[in-house]
């Protein structure tokens, strides 16, 4: 079996492998860790905005949190284990390691889909926070008054973030947050203000602007339309005009946790734009001017931020882990499948049916590699036998010539002998 892209990777590289695989193991875990401690830090600080966000908001979201810490966890433990046993240098042992890795690969994928799918999801919800937080807010203003509760989250998140109103502190100033019998005693004025600004509004078929009449102060059609035309203005980003002429009626009162306690002078919280002896508006205003839906948020939405910077950090790391296991993986099967465990064998990520085109040598799976190196060993040794058989008749021919020149000599011998009787005789 091969696959694309194909790594011959020796021993020394497996071992190397695991080694890296070690360290990812360990910073999974420690990325698990972080990932649970930031849905920790969330989870008070979305508790704190229950009053003003949908049911169940971004409780989805902590909870991929938590699911994406445990998965990086488990699979950093897993593949410590793993890795740890794999190093052995046994072929049994080596063999066993086999079905752990399978484990960990698909665990280190899921925990890294997750993860991701999470990232995203941070990301929309990130973009439309602003948007649902200011609806909700902008709601709960009408209702500061309603219960304690209310009250105590409004106040509380005006002091803690420095903000005050929806989109300013001027949004305080058409809004039906005063008891209306004490409003009637103490702005008597502004009663028949609004009055004249309603009967105008109705004249002019002004639905906005007829809304203020004392009739429906308080009611839930006057709130819908004034909600409606402060978030015109936040998604405009410009001064919605019949808004901007209600707030100029007269009424100009905050609640007393809309001041700011680094302002020099004492707490003007009643008549905020009217202006007074050493007081000039809006100049030297004595109250938070940003707004809540600005400001709470901003480091709010930090928070989801790194949350999903995170997960998608911890998504890659779990991605490198299952590149070096499926390596691993695949380069030590081939070398168990040849029968050779510790020697050099190709690794890849996706299997393929039939190899890609190219030599010989890369397209012969290991084991017909080792058959063939086999045979080429056995004709080695046969050349040796035949050469050796060769050089022992060699020898025997130079033999047989030494002797026939030996019996020459004695021949010569006689003969000059037998020439010597003759002489003699006569």
């Amino acid at each position: 079996m091969s696959g694309v892209p194909s790594i011959t990777l020796s021993e020394g590289c497996r071992q190397l492998l695991l080694t890296l695989l070690l360290l990812l193991a360990a910073l999974s875990i420690n990325a698990g860790v972080v990932l649970v401690v930031i849905a920790a830090l969330l989870r008070p600080r979305l508790d704190e905005h229950v009053p003003v966000l949908p049911k169940g908001a971004l409780l989805r979201e902590l909870h991929l949190l938590v699911g994406g810490g445990a998965a990086s966890l488990a699979t950093g433990c897993l593949s410590l284990i793993w890795a740890t046993s794999a190093r052995a240098r046994g072929k049994s042992r080596r063999r066993a390691a086999q079905p752990l890795g399978w484990m960990c690969l698909l665990l280190q994928l899921g925990a890294a889909g997750l993860l991701l799918a999470l990232a995203l999801l941070v990301e929309v919800r990130l973009r439309a926070f602003q948007t649902v937080f200011h609806a909700g807010f902008s709601r709960t203003l009408w209702r500061y008054a309603d219960t304690a509760a209310l009250k105590g989250y409004v106040d509380r998140t005006q002091a803690r973030y420095q903000c005050c109103g929806a989109l300013g502190f001027s949004d305080w100033f058409v809004v039906d947050w005063y008891p209306v019998t004490l409003f009637v005693a103490r702005y008597l004025e502004v009663v028949r203000q609004r009055q004249r600004f309603a009967k105008l509004g109705e004249r002019r078929g002004n639905q906005l602007r007829a809304s203020f009449a004392m009739q429906q102060y308080g009611s839930e059609q006057h709130a819908q339309l004034v909600t409606a035309a402060i978030e015109e203005e936040m998604s405009s980003q410009q001064l919605q005009a019949d808004l901007l002429a209600a707030k100029q009626l007269g009424f100009s009162e905050v609640p007393f946790s809309c001041c700011d306690p680094e302002s020099p002078q004492w707490c003007r919280q009643m008549f905020v734009t009217e202006p007074a002896p050493h007081y000039r508006p809006p100049a030297n205003l004595t109250v938070f001017t940003a707004g809540c839906s600005g400001r709470v948020p901003a480091l709010f939405g930090w928070y989801l931020w790194l949350a999903g910077r995170a997960a998608l950090a911890v998504a890659a790391l779990q991605l490198a882990m299952a590149l070096v296991s499926r390596y691993w993986q695949t380069s030590a099967s081939s070398a168990l499948a040849a029968g050779r465990h510790l020697s050099p064998a190709p690794g890849w990520l996706i299997p393929t049916c039939s190899g890609r085109a190219g030599s010989a040598a890369e397209q012969l799976p290991l084991l017909d590699l080792k058959k063939r190196d086999l045979s080429n060993q056995l004709d080695t040794e046969d050349t040796e036998v035949s050469e050796q058989i060769e050089d022992a008749g060699q020898h025997e021919d130079d033999d047989d010539d030494v002797e026939d020149g030996g019996n020459g000599e004695d021949e010569d011998e006689d003969d000059e002998e037998n020439d010597e009787d003759d002489g003699n005789d006569e």
